[in-house]
This record gives C-alpha cells, structure tokens and sequence, in this order.
C-alpha cells in the first residue's frame, strides 16, 4: 500500500461523535425554519392579545 492510499484510507473513518455532530446538523437544519415560525406566532400573540 502507497502512501497516498494509506492517507486517503485514514481521511475517509468516521468516528461515532462525528455521525452523531452531523445528525444534530442536519436536525438544526430541518427544526431551524419551524422554531422561526413558531417564535414568529407567539411574537404575533403577544401582541394581539395586548391590544
């Protein structure tokens, strides 16, 4: 085995922290637009029910 394969070999494992750091991305990135939205309505609430 070459040096380069034994270098690609290592940049390719993945560790269990770094499965579970993309999962909590990829939740940031689905969940993110639904918490704006709800934040938005309470805001909205918020005010209407002052008035």
């Amino acid at each position: 085995m070459s040096q380069e394969e034994k270098e690609q070999d290592d940049s390719i494992k993945a560790d269990w922290k770094d499965y579970i750091a993309i999962g909590i991305a990829m939740l940031e990135t689905v969940l993110l637009p639904i918490v704006i939205v709800v934040a938005f309505m309470i805001v909205l609430v918020a005010v209407l029910a002052i008035r």
